[in-house]
């Protein structure tokens, strides 16, 4: 069974949603991420961590590019 603990982003231009509930073995969990790109010109590039109850609570990093 996974949980998703947490998810950590260093601006407040980020929104990231993921499931509260446990995955369960052979079933999928969706994390979903937005970017107020408000202001901003340029390309994109950020790196995001999600914390989960895997052994030795590793941080799983995400990266985006846009």
């Amino acid at each position: 069974i996974l949980y998703i603990l947490e998810t950590l982003h260093g601006c407040g231009c980020i929104f990231i949603n993921y499931p509260s509930n446990p995955i369960l073995p052979e079933e999928e969990g969706v994390v979903s991420v937005t970017v107020n790109t408000f202001g901003q010109s340029g390309s994109l590039q950020m790196n995001k961590l999600v914390k989960s109850n895997t052994q030795n609570k590793i941080f799983l990093g995400v990266e985006f590019h846009g």
